[in-house]
């Protein structure tokens, strides 16, 4: 993981793709550009050979070589939000997204919600002879 000029946490990986099987298997590499939180986390979190999704988009950039050499890269640049999702990350042993945390807090506002519901864990008898319409 790198910092840009003003202070931008970039992180830059490259995922491996297999498809096919057998004889016919072939592996593609394909470059990956993650910012700011999800960069940390990318960092923090996986090692070589972790398994990650990436959502984002195809992205061409060009570049010139120190002798002067024009390149262009093609690379996938994360969604900022939910680009990455770790499917085994380091120090744990299940999944952990970047947007763990909010997941959490809308499942423990959930459970607060069940609790204050007066109707929650009962039936409700309504006929339709009893409905207005």
């Amino acid at each position: 993981m790198k910092c840009t000029k003003s202070g931008k946490a970039v992180a830059t990986n490259t995922i491996a793709l297999d498809d096919g099987w057998g004889d016919n298997k072939r592996s593609y590499f394909i470059p990956i550009v993650v910012w700011e939180k999800q960069a940390e986390s990318l960092a923090n979190y996986t090692n070589k050979g972790s398994k990650i999704a990436v959502n984002g988009k195809l992205t061409s950039r060009s570049y010139e070589t120190q002798d002067g050499q024009k390149r262009t890269v093609i690379e996938v640049v994360a969604n900022q939000y939910g680009g990455i999702e770790f499917l085994d990350a380091k120090n744990n042993g299940g999944g952990v997204s970047s947007n763990q945390t909010s997941n959490n807090a809308n499942a423990q506002q959930n459970r607060n919600n069940a609790q204050s519901d007066p109707f929650g864990n009962s039936s409700i008898d309504i006929s339709d002879d009893s409905l207005p319409f």
